[in-house]
């Protein structure tokens, strides 16, 4: 697994790197030149190395805030636990539904049975 993950992450560093191969694949000329203009990758650079500064300097200060044990509640809540509640009613109902039509059907083909054969 980690060899796959190897070789997808150098495929992945080889075409955005070099992407004419790629581009090469495709049926139709391709104008665009992702390299052309370096204004959108450097904007996205700076971003990164800001946000890794601000990370950096709130760490060296101590004012960055610390780790709190606790229990995060998030809309994984309701399949984690009103779900199991919700659907085991639903299953002890049908249960109940299921043996009392299981009873209803037995009855109902003995009756039928009895008058098939006494005719």
């Amino acid at each position: 697994m980690c060899l796959a993950m190897g070789i997808a992450a150098t495929l992945c560093i080889g075409f955005g790197c070099f992407p004419d191969p790629l581009y090469a694949l495709l049926p139709y000329s391709v104008d665009y030149k992702p390299y052309a203009d370096f204004g959108h990758s450097l904007t996205q650079l700076q971003l990164l190395l800001f946000a890794a500064l601000a990370f950096a300097v709130l760490m060296r200060t101590g004012l960055y805030p610390s780790e709190q044990n606790a229990i995060n509640l998030d809309t994984d809540w309701l399949y984690r636990r009103l779900a199991p509640k919700i659907l085991g009613s639903v299953m002890n109902n049908l249960i109940i539904v299921t043996k009392g039509l299981s009873a209803a059907t037995r009855s109902i083909g003995r009756v039928l049975m009895r008058s098939v054969i006494r005719h």
